[in-house]
């Protein structure tokens, strides 16, 4: 009986990409982390925030409406959207990194910063409704949210 494996190119890592809400000690700012991830080029978010408690401080005042500070994983050499809604608690980002897919992020690292325009208490919740990370080749990637 003929015993096949994948080719040493192709073996694929058993380690799952994890997405982490990190708050900052002082509550003035929530990062939002990728960790253990391969190939990212491109991320897909959704964040809820309970508006009655905290509101997003703009991160672009020359840009019309609220945004938040894009990370550098991956490389936001294109965000298509940056959008705070502090009416209705939501934030949707979307980046991705242009050109040569050679160098597409891998490890952890900050995908992006929310910076609240006061203090969140330790009891405010913040949750990943919606998160898709993408590869060079366009595929996505699994990921789990860590609490």
């Amino acid at each position: 009986m003929a015993h096949q494996t994948e080719a040493p190119d192709t073996v694929r890592s058993s380690t799952i990409a994890t997405v982490q809400l990190v708050p900052a000690a002082d509550g003035r700012s929530l990062a939002v982390r990728v960790d253990d991830v391969r190939n990212l080029y491109a991320v897909d978010l959704e964040l809820l925030f309970d508006a009655a408690r905290v509101q997003v401080a703009d991160a672009d005042p020359d840009t019309e409406g609220v945004q938040i500070r894009a990370g550098q994983s991956p490389r936001p050499d294109f965000v298509a959207i940056n959008q705070a809604d502090n009416k209705r608690g939501v934030i949707r980002y979307v980046a991705t990194q242009l050109g040569d897919d050679e160098g597409a992020f891998s490890g952890g690292g900050l995908v992006a910063t929310i910076n609240w325009q006061s203090p969140a208490a330790a009891d405010v919740t913040v949750s990943v409704s919606a998160v898709t990370l993408v590869s060079s080749d366009a595929r996505p990637i699994d990921a789990v949210v860590k609490r």
